[in-house]
């Protein structure tokens, strides 16, 4: 992964976790806050290892909405 990649990793990851903890979605907060932190850090494969439940909570997040 490129700086400039994981430089827009960190800010994508920072605003889902931001929408999760405006919205009160603590579940999506928890999630992205480990990849966010490892982007942060640098610590690339530490964060690739938060993506599974990242997607996971991000899907339902996208059904949640598609109900609405």
């Amino acid at each position: 992964m490129t700086q400039g990649v994981a430089y827009t990793a960190f800010h994508a990851a920072r605003t889902l976790k931001g929408l999760g903890l405006n919205l009160g979605f603590e579940w999506l907060y928890k999630v992205e806050a480990g990849l966010t932190e490892g982007l942060r850090a640098g610590k690339l494969e530490e964060a690739k290892t938060s993506l599974p439940g990242v997607r996971e909570k991000y899907e339902e997040l996208v059904g949640l909405i598609a109900e609405l």
